[in-house]
């Protein structure tokens, strides 16, 4: 089998960045997200993951800027210290130190806008299609998805008409503006810098030193344009009392924008971001041959004070991950993970969902763990730490601690299982699975004896030293579902999970234990009796037990550090071996290699084959693997680098297509299935360089993908395509991330497609009507004997029902590369919509469980009958309005338009409807069989009628004091129409079409606008409206007393033409100007006066009743017969009717009682004289208005 490669690489510069303020935890920010593929600088929002002063973040060379409402803020960190403590971590053949308390000098200082507005906004352009995620200490609140990013950002009005615009013309300058509006004076700008003291040079440059570095700022560049034009105006920086402003000393063109540009220049270090720490630790993929780069991050925040501090490197380590497309030209997004210590992101894996799972270690203890976790807190020293994100990398799903005090998750070094390999390259202290149902499962080790374990552990305590642990967590990491240790006395550490297809859990690893538990009837139960042995181990998912146990290895050193399952449960163990490990009979070896691969059976009882590869034993370096791999046809690939970086693996094996032949630390191979022969074996990397990897898991894919990253101090790396999202190093110094995809190419098939006829769709093979698709099977290799394909069919569309019958499978006859497969389509009626034939061909050396060995897939779209479309830019018109029609079809396709009418024969028509019409177009196929109908295509054009408007009423007259219901009407009816008064003026509003107006004296037109609301058919009308001044009344009779019985005539004096008196009674005409009243009682009459234009006013005049006099009963009478005063009576009042008049004694007798209104008591009772005496009344009596009236009291009877 012949071999091809495709190479994708992308270095990966991160900008990474350190504060010590914008946490609640001490001394730990957020790391800095990757410095992109750079033409320009990314400015980050702030969405709460920084100080609340910081609005955006850029990373520059050597340090962050931030942008905040009152200044810029810088922070740089010592490149020297940085470099040291990188050459300590990862120098060439000096093992890996710990740096965590070494100290990394730092020094920030603000420029601050002096005097500037407290009213700044921003306006962002160029926004990046990528993103940031940000999950950093255990406040949610500080934690923030999708942030954006933007290539430029204005702050607008830090001054009156003074703007400041940051930018940047590459991925190392820096560029701002200030931008002076006319009005705006520019004189006003004033940069106060605190933290350093800046000076100007002889060339008219700002020069700032800090305690790491110096920054220069050329002298500033200042124009105008006028006309086009660009205009210079000359310019220099001013500096008085450490406050920097800007002379011009030629003045400007005051009408024009005036621009002042400084440009910033980070020239005596480096000037690179690279100069600061991050480290490639894992790698994986997902479905999509997307790539996803885990990395160590160290970087630049928000500063304490200005001025010149220092901080521990380890307090700022975040777990870093970015995602590239399959490609690799496009940067997804990348995330940040961390708390306040040092986290490693030593494995990563994506389930069926596209939700990534991060596995590593930390010394945080505020890592973002929610409080739902199964351990929200911290234990001690190093824990394991277990990330679950969703599917955009902007939220988590679930995140847990896991461990002990003492310290877990240890390494080669760390318990003694080494030989002779660096701490960057030792095997990676934990890796990560999922099961069906998702759950997560890890591998890892501990020191200690009480690691969280579960009822049914098949291990419940720790056998000794340190042990391997294997634990499996829900989803969401709320919940440990199963947890085990496993070891012997010794040493011992889990390496590698992966599951059979009983859903059984299968691990390797390495132990120094005599008494590892191990099972009878495998392949070793007893200890081989090397100082170190490598193990299998499988255990029963459901119940947590031990199935079966073997130890692996030689008298000498051995490790099982990698394993797969392949589709009949064989286990393939790669390990590292200083022994003589056995090699079958007629399979590929290295001689006296140091790795090994050992085909085991399901049971663990046999080894079916083995062998040897890699570098010679006890060479230096020593080539250790980081990925490994069986694909669907039982090819083994290896990928690695040597043991120390900067050296190189010389003299490996090399097939003639490699893609380099030069030795290099990066190796990779495939061995074919049952170990036969070499299938492929290259050198990778970049010569004489110090290219490494840390401690994690990187991943090749089924199908025999590499996916991969290394530490990279050098430029020059063969990156590909060129297009490729970051082809360069960008920084002079340190250390770039390169991922790569390296796709072996190992399938011996390939499907390719092609259709007769796709209509006018260009970017799909489809079929329409009644033609074919056509799929290719072709194959490479050897063609001497018939190759049977077998494939998966799937899709929308049925087999059989809306394409002919097509079987599972197609035979390539010998000596032949290709055998074609038709899709003919069977549509009897328009389906709803597009439908899809899926073909999945199967590789012929797989398993017969097909769902695993998909090795190439065809797509065929399958369109409406026939492919006929109308196009026109509008579906509502006026009447009489012209438009036009295109329609799309096949070339092949006959047409006819309806209505007949119609011009026929052209694809385009030009009708006029003046009513709601259809037309149609029909395409016909030349003969088409009866399966394949022709095809309709209806298209509605709308037509809105004009609007006829009813106006009620037309003219008005009115006063001004008044106002007038203005109503309009438009139809026909079952229009949703829209009404416009115009003008405005005195209008209750301009849009309703029953208005009101209230204006003062004058005349008025208002035009209302009736349109429709979609075509906007329109239609006016006019009113006029007359408005009079009011008129009032010269003089009205005033209120005046009358006797009762009397008469007054009413009177007015005006403009008025008519007169109205209210109310009517006791008048002789109400309509009289000056009527006559006689009333009988106390009265008001109201009266209103008509003028000509209809105007009005009011008055009213008040007329009191009053009687002759008033009324003055008698206190005494003298009944003595001599005519005077000898009866007691009313004898002054008018009234009409006597009710009551009675007389009592002052015993209370009754002495008289009246009813003669002539009459009065004349001093008898009885006929007798009464006693002299007083003597009490009570009259009353009906006054001639028919109001009752009472007079009572005391009279003196005397004789």
């Amino acid at each position: 089998m012949k071999l091809t490669n495709t190479l994708i690489l992308c270095p990966l510069v991160l900008s990474l960045h350190f504060s010590t303020y914008g946490h609640d935890f001490k001394a730990k920010p957020p790391a800095a997200m990757p410095s992109h593929t750079k033409k320009s600088i990314d400015f980050v929002e702030n969405k709460g993951q920084w100080n609340k002063q910081a609005r955006f973040k850029a990373d520059v060379p050597g340090g962050a800027m931030f942008l905040t409402d009152k200044g810029f803020v810088y922070n740089y960190a010592s490149a020297k210290d940085l470099e040291r403590i990188h050459e300590m971590s990862c120098g060439a053949g000096k093992g890996e130190k710990d740096t965590k308390d070494e100290i990394v000098h730092h020094h920030a200082y603000k420029v601050n806008f002096v005097g500037a507005s407290d009213k700044v906004s921003y306006t962002t352009e160029e926004k990046r299609s990528y993103y940031h995620n940000y999950f950093l200490g255990n406040d949610a609140t500080q934690w923030a998805g999708h942030v954006g990013l933007y290539g430029k950002i204005t702050q607008k009005n830090i001054y009156d008409g003074v703007d400041v615009v940051v930018y940047s013309k590459s991925a190392q300058a820096l560029k701002y503006d200030f931008v002076v509006a006319p009005g705006g004076n520019p004189a006003n700008i004033a940069l106060a810098f605190e933290g350093v003291s800046p000076r100007i040079s002889k060339d008219g440059s700002l020069l700032i030193k800090t305690s790491v570095n110096e920054v220069t700022e050329k002298a500033p560049y200042t124009y105008q344009v006028i006309d086009g034009r660009t205009v210079p105006v000359a310019s220099k920086y001013k500096l008085d009392k450490g406050i920097l402003s800007f002379d011009l000393p030629n003045g400007y063109n005051k009408a024009y924008p005036l621009i002042i540009d400084p440009d910033l220049v980070f020239a005596t270090y480096s000037g690179s971001t690279g100069n600061q720490s991050f480290y490639s630790f894992s790698t994986t993929y997902d479905a999509a041959g997307c790539l996803y780069a885990g990395t160590q991050a160290y970087g630049v925040g928000w500063p304490v004070s200005p001025g010149a501090y220092q901080v521990t490197f380890g307090g700022s380590q975040d777990a870093g991950v970015n995602k590239y497309s399959s490609d690799g030209t496009t940067l997804i997004y990348s995330t940040l993970y961390g708390g306040s210590d040092v986290d490693l992101p030593h494995a990563m894996i994506v389930n069926k969902d596209n939700e990534l799972i991060m596995v590593g270690t930390t010394t945080s203890t505020n890592l973002p763990v929610p409080t739902t976790a199964y351990d929200p807190t911290h234990n001690g020293g190093r824990d394991i730490f277990v990330a679950h994100f969703n599917a955009t990398g902007s939220a988590l799903i679930g995140a847990t601690y896991i461990g002990t005090s003492q310290g877990d998750a240890n390494t080669f070094t760390a318990t003694g299982l080494t030989t002779g390999v660096t701490g960057q390259n030792n095997s990676s202290p934990t890796e990560v699975n999922f099961d069906e149902n998702g759950n997560i499962w890890v591998v890892s080790s501990t020191p200690a004896n009480n690691f969280p374990v579960t009822p049914n552990a098949m291990q419940a305590t720790s056998g000794g030293s340190t042990d391997g642990v294997l634990f499996q967590l829900n989803p969401t990491c709320t919940n440990l579902m199963y947890s085990t240790y496993l070891g012997g006395s010794g040493n011992d550490v889990i390496f590698g999970v992966q599951f059979n297809s009983q859903g059984n859990v299968v691990v390797c690893g390495a132990t120094q234990s005599a008494n590892f538990p191990t099972t009878s009837g495998v392949l070793n139960s007893a200890a081989p009796g090397g100082s170190i042995d490598g193990f299998v181990t499988m255990v029963n998912a459901t119940t947590g037990a031990m199935m079966r146990s073997t130890y692996l290895g030689t008298n000498n050193t051995d490790q099982a550090v990698n394993l797969q399952v392949d589709c009949a449960d064989n286990i393939y163990v790669l390990g590292r071996t200083q022994g003589n490990y056995p090699v079958s009979p007629g399979v590929y070896s290295m001689a006296n290699s140091d790795l090994f691969i050992d085909k085991l059976s399901p049971d663990l009882s046999t080894s079916l084959l083995s062998t040897r590869v890699g570098y010679a034993q006890g060479g230096n370096p020593q080539f250790f693997p980081t990925a490994f791999v069986l694909d669907i046809c039982g090819n083994v690939y290896v990928a690695g680098l040597t043991s120390s970086g900067g050296s190189v693996v010389p003299g490996m094996p090399l097939t003639p297509d490699a893609f380099s032949t030069i030795p290099d630390n990066f190796y990779f191979l495939a061995l074919e299935s049952g170990f036969t022969s070499l299938l492929f074996a290259t050198y990778f990397g970049l010569q004489n360089w110090d290219d490494h990897t840390h401690v994690g898991i990187h991943r090749l894919d089924p199908s025999g993908i590499v996916y991969h990253s290394i530490c990279c101090n050098g430029s020059g790396w063969p990156t590909a395509p060129s297009n490729v999202y970051c082809p360069n190093k960008l920084n002079s110094s340190g250390q770039d991330i390169v991922s790569f995809k390296f796709n072996f190419d190992a399938v011996n098939i390939d499907l390719t497609e092609e259709s007769t006829q796709g209509g006018l769709d260009t970017n799909a093979h489809c079929v329409r009507g009644c033609k074919s698709a056509f799929v290719d099977f072709i194959r490479s290799g050897d063609l001497s004997e018939d190759l049977t394909i077998k494939y998966l069919i799937s899709g929308t569309a049925v087999n059989g029902t809306d394409y002919s019958f097509i079987p599972d499978s197609i035979t390539i006859p010998a000596n032949q590369t290709t055998k074609i497969l038709e899709i003919k389509p069977l549509l009897v009626q328009y389906p709803s919509g597009t439908k899809e034939v899926i073909i999945q061909a199967l590789s012929p050396c797989g398993c017969e469980d097909g769902s695993n060995n998909i090795v190439r897939e065809a797509r065929i779209l399958i369109y409406d009958s026939l492919f006929v479309a109308i196009n026109t830019p509008l579906d509502t018109i006026c009447p009489n309005t012209q438009i036009t029609i295109t329609a799309e079809i096949d070339t092949t396709l006959d047409f006819r338009w309806l209505p007949a009418a119609l011009s026929q024969g052209s694809l385009t028509i030009t009708p006029t409807p003046t009513h709601t019409t259809v037309y149609s177009i029909i395409g016909t196929q030349p003969g088409a069989p009866a399966t394949c109908p022709p095809r309709k295509i209806d298209y509605e054009i709308f037509v809105e009628p004009v609007p006829v408007i009813n106006l009620q009423p037309r003219e008005v007259i009115m006063c001004a004091s008044d106002s007038a219901d203005l109503n309009a009407y438009a139809g026909p009816s079952g229009t949703n129409y829209i009404y416009n008064w115009s003008p405005p003026d005195y209008l209750k509003n301009d849009y309703e079409p029953n208005n009101k107006f209230a204006g003062p004296v004058g005349d008025y037109k208002k035009i209302i606008t009736v349109t429709t609301p979609v075509a906007h058919c329109t239609s006016k009308d006019s009113m006029e409206i007359h408005v009079y001044p009011p008129f009032s009344f010269r003089y009205v009779t005033a209120d005046t007393t009358i006797l009762y019985g009397d008469s007054v005539q009413l009177d007015c004096e005006s403009d008025a033409i008519m007169w109205l008196w209210s109310p009517a009674t006791y008048l002789n005409d109400p309509l009289l100007k000056n009527p006559v009243a006689r009333p009988l009682e106390t009265i008001t009459y109201n009266l209103i006066g008509y003028d000509e234009n209809g105007c009005h006013d009011t008055a009213s005049v008040r007329i009191n009743v009053e009687y002759a006099s008033k009324t003055a009963m008698p206190n005494a009478f003298s009944p003595n017969g001599d005519g005077l005063n000898d009866e007691f009576k009313i004898g002054n009042v008018l009234f009409e009717k006597l009710v009551e008049f009675k007389v009592w004694n002052r015993l209370g007798h009754l002495v008289y009682d009246g009813r003669d209104p002539l009459k009065g008591w004349d001093g008898t009772v009885n006929g007798q004289p009464a006693a002299m005496d007083t003597y009490f009344y009570h009259i009353q009596v009906v006054m001639p208005n028919g109001k009752p009236r009472v007079f009572k009291g005391d009279v003196i009877l005397m004789r």
